[in-house]
Formats: structure tokens, sequence, C-alpha cells
């Protein structure tokens, strides 16, 4: 038999999308999977769509003999995202594992060709290609090549205008196994950065799947990267905190501390520079090694002032002039 592929899927607040998302997995051309879905408590009508589209899809009624069968867990309160993907992670029983936003789908193949590829390589991670949906539009997403495991990670914690995400993987469970990777519960904002830093740290060796299988919906107003911008940019601080913290304990750190400090840099510069989120001691003290790197980005001259007055540690000086502002 095939090997199987466990399809994860979060679910929370996702109504108007929820529908697509569930037919396009049960639709699959390959033939074992599991399905395994957690509902984070969503207060609106989601899950109810998502019993609806299962019960009414033929491959979940009938003995087909295609290996698909599905597991629906209820959070009895809100966990967050990154408590909810865990709890997807211990009910998986796959040898590849692949997480799917509740807002966004995937090609009828997308199983089929990221297994092939899988197959062909004997590699831990396969990293597909994708489209970006917005208001109904579609458009391929180029990705940049790498030349080794080294050079993806690198490109991987820089990324700051770019899409780095956990549904761009399919994964060997035994690797995740193996090294007990969880995603750092409480960290809710840019999660999929961190869990990434782990497993492509931890992969032998990484495919390239090329063939663009991903739907990511770049339109949905409920999106955490929309809602709550101070949790959101406390959350993403706290993951590069964690990302540096692991490479160190790892032994890794000095081969990736260009590109850690200048994604930390980039990560609290709103503690400084946003009033709403702002918080001096914590951009002037913590990490002050990348307090400089404000000279390799461009400016305006009142921004650069501050960032002048931080690199040299004026933390009184810094809080004087930003309450007057």
């Amino acid at each position: 038999m095939k090997e199987r592929v466990s399809i994860l899927i979060p679910v929370y607040k996702a109504e108007q999308y929820i529908s697509k998302c569930i037919r396009s997995v049960l639709g699959q051309t390959y033939e074992n999977i599991e399905v395994v879905i957690v509902d984070d408590a969503s207060p609106d009508n989601s899950m109810t769509i998502v019993n609806n589209a299962i019960e009414s899809n033929e491959l979940t009624q009938t003995n087909t003999g295609n290996g698909l069968n599905v597991t629906i867990i209820h959070n009895d309160r809100n966990m967050g995202i990154a408590a909810t993907r865990n709890i997807l992670l211990d009910n998986a029983t796959g040898d590849y594992i692949l997480f799917v936003d509740s807002d966004d789908y995937i090609e009828p193949d997308a199983v089929e060709s990221l297994v092939g590829v899988a197959e062909k390589t004997g590699c831990d991670i396969v990293k597909c290609g994708y489209f970006e949906v917005k208001d109904n539009n579609v458009r391929t997403v180029s990705q940049k090549p790498w030349k080794d495991k080294t050079d993806l990670l690198k490109q991987h914690i820089k990324a700051w205008n770019s899409i780095e995400a956990m549904w761009q993987l399919m994964i060997k469970r035994s690797m995740i196994e193996k090294h007990q990777i969880r995603f750092a519960e409480g960290i809710n904002a840019s999660e999929d950065h961190l869990m990434m830093i782990k497993l492509y740290f931890y992969a032998n060796s990484i495919a390239d799947g090329k063939k663009p299988v991903y739907y990511y919906r770049i339109d949905n107003a409920q999106s955490v990267t929309h809602v709550n911008p101070k949790a959101f940019h406390d959350s993403m601080y706290k993951g590069m905190d964690n990302a540096i913290n692991f490479l160190k304990e790892n032994g890794a750190y000095e081969t990736y501390r260009e590109e850690l400090l200048t994604r930390t840099f980039l990560t609290k510069q709103t503690f400084l520079l946003n009033k709403e989120n702002r918080d001096i001691d914590l951009f002037v003290n913590t990490h002050p090694e990348c307090n400089s790197y404000y000279r390799r980005f461009c400016y305006n001259r009142k921004q650069r002032i501050l960032f002048r007055l931080a690199e040299s540690g004026h933390g009184w000086l810094l809080k004087l002039i930003t309450s007057i502002l």
C-alpha cells in the first residue's frame, strides 16, 4: 500500500472559505490519506459547514478502498494556532504530514505530486510551489531556488517580504517525532517561521516540489496578520528570540548570525517606531548587537535619530523624546 499522508487542518473562524478547503482535501487523487481536523472552539458556523461537506462526500460515506478517513477533534476552549497545530501533530498517524489552512485549498493532485517527489528523492521535506488568491484572482508565485539546506535556511530566516509557511511543506512524520519538534505554544503569529527553522535544521535533505499545488488566500480579514497588531508583533519577536536560542543551543548560531540579527532588527523596529507597539526598553536592551542594523536600510531623518540614540544606549532620552512626538 502507498505511504499514508496525514492532512492536518486547524479550524477557527473560517466559515466563508472552509467548504472549498475541505472539498479540495477530500477530493484528492492520492489513495491513502487521513484527514485530521481540530476545531479551536470556533464561534461561527465553520464546523457545521465542515460536517456537511464530509457527509456529502462519497469517499467518506462508502468503502472505496482508498483509505480515506476523517478525524475531528474539538478543543473545549480557544487555545491558539500553535497549541492547535500540536494537537494535530499528536493525532497524526501518516508517514508524511501536510498542513492546510482552513481558508486555503489545494489542487486535486497535490498529495500525489508531493509524494511522487518524496519517493523519487528520498527527502525528509518537499517544499511545494503555490498560488496567491485575492478577490478570486489567482497568481502563481515564483520561488527563489536554493543551493543546499544551509542556503535555504538562511533564505528562510531573513525572509521578510515573502511568504514562508508550514503549508508549503510535506514532511516525514518520523523526523518530527525523532527530534520531538513541536510548535512553541503561546507564539501565535509567525509560529510557522520558528517551526520551519527547526524542521530545516534537522532535515537530512529537502526537495523542491516546484509544481504549484497550494492556493493561499491573502484576502481573509480574519487572518492573524489582520488582527491585533500589538499581539502579532509581540509574538513575532518572541519567535525570533526563540529561534536565536534554538540555534545557539545546537551550535549553529554563528552560521546564521547575520540572517538572525537582520530579521530580529526588522522584527523589533516596531517597538521603537510604532506608537501603539512602543517598548523602548525592549528595543534598546534585547539583542542590542543588532541595534546598529538600521544603517543597512532606508529610514527618514527622524527615524535615524531615534535609532542612533538606541544604538548609543540612551534609553532615557529616547523615552523623553518619544513621549512628546
